[in-house]
């Protein structure tokens, strides 16, 4: 777990503590927050798939969807639910707020008019855009995201048929 927030994905395993050794150098309070911004996001945007037709999820639905233990589901639904995003009660099903639903839908949208502008623009097939959307959508900025929508005509739909929720 230690690794996760001082070494990226996929980063090796040499090094002192499982990195390679410029990944064992401290660091920065920007690239952690970073890290820790990346994954609420993700799991807002669990939550919101989950939630869509049913309006709550269990923690087993969440840690499955995103291939993470119950225990770290738990610790970040506490998190979410300190900073006003979740309702979660201990072995009930967790909520999105309506602050929640707003953040998870800003992530949704963003990753869906990717999804799109990857098909329509760059040509990549449908069955390749979801992972590059995954990737992208933490560092899209709002205009950036505002002009993504004006090039792509505001688009409705990605290239799944999924809804992409209005901005």
């Amino acid at each position: 777990f230690l690794s996760l927030w001082l070494c990226p994905p996929g980063s090796g395993t040499s090094g002192r503590i499982g990195c390679p050794p410029d990944w064992t150098r401290p660091r920065s309070l920007a690239y952690v927050k970073d890290v820790k911004r990346r994954a609420v996001e993700d799991y807002l945007k669990a939550l919101y798939a989950l939630s869509e037709s049913g309006g709550a999820a269990t923690v087993g639905q969440i840690a499955g969807r995103l291939k993470v233990s119950a225990p770290s589901v738990t610790n970040m639904m506490k998190r979410l639910a300190r900073q006003g995003l979740v309702r979660h009660d201990p072995h009930r099903a967790v909520q999105l707020t309506e602050a929640g639903w707003a953040a998870a839908r800003a992530v949704v949208r963003r990753h869906r008019l990717l999804e799109l502008y990857l098909n329509r623009v760059l040509g990549l097939d449908p069955s390749e855009v979801h992972e590059e959307a995954d990737r992208l959508e933490h560092a899209l900025s709002d205009s950036l995201e505002r002009r993504l929508d004006e090039l792509l005509g505001h688009p409705d739909t990605d290239p799944h048929g999924e809804p992409i929720p209005r901005g």
